[in-house]
């Protein structure tokens, strides 16, 4: 059966589990999939992205390891739209290792709805541990470390340009090599009860970067 480029099947259920993917292009490429999990793999040395998730709902990521992914591409987990089809939604990543990417371990863009960020190591990836960017993300009980290499917008945690959507709490951010949370453009942010620990600068907040929620942070 053929279609049109410009409206491809949904493919659902699918499941890739204690696999080791490494030496690619892109370790895997969900494109306009449905019900996804991908569980304890080993996802390493792809030279674009470790996981790229493109107009993609109810994805769970689960137990992996991902490093050493990208060279020029952002490397690490890449979610974001496609103009046509649409955009992603309903994604979990619990529970992995994710380290030594190009630029970030975790890049949430582009209208992204429902993505929760949880029990993961996020550490020594080039510049950022995660990036949001105009999407809906909750971030919790994650060790988010040793991220950056000490230029001007790296962070454990970059948000750029979310307004009231996106909820940070119970994490350890810690010795991130410039900001431990960097806000640009962000407003209505809800921080607390976390742990910030020997960052350089523990938190910076830039261009009408207002009205942000912070309590109940420990700075040690």
């Amino acid at each position: 059966e053929f279609w049109q480029l410009d409206d491809p099947p949904m493919i659902t259920d699918i499941h890739i589990s204690d696999c080791i993917i490494k030496n690619n292009r892109c370790g895997i490429r969900l494109y306009s999939t449905h019900k996804t999990n991908v569980s304890s793999c080993l996802i390493n040395n792809n030279s674009a992205h470790g996981i790229y998730v493109v107009a993609s709902s109810h994805i769970n990521i689960d137990k992996c390891e991902i490093t050493y992914n990208g060279e020029i591409y952002t490397g690490g987990i890449v979610i974001i739209q496609d103009d046509t089809i649409g955009i992603s939604n309903n994604i979990s990543i619990s529970n992995c290792s994710i380290s030594y990417n190009f630029f970030s371990g975790i890049w949430v863009g582009e209208t992204s709805e429902h993505v929760v960020i949880s029990y993961n190591n996020i550490f020594e990836n080039t510049n950022c541990g995660i990036i949001i960017s105009e999407s809906n993300v909750k971030i919790f009980d994650n060790h988010i470390y040793n991220n950056g290499d000490g230029e001007f917008l790296d962070a454990g945690v970059f948000i750029q340009d979310c307004f009231n959507n996106i909820v940070i709490y119970n994490n350890q951010i810690e010795t991130n090599n410039q900001y431990g949370v960097y806000l640009l453009r962000s407003s209505l942010i809800s921080i607390t009860g976390n742990n910030f620990i020997q960052n350089t600068h523990n938190a910076y907040f830039l261009q009408f970067s207002f009205i942000n929620h912070h309590n109940l942070n420990k700075i040690l």
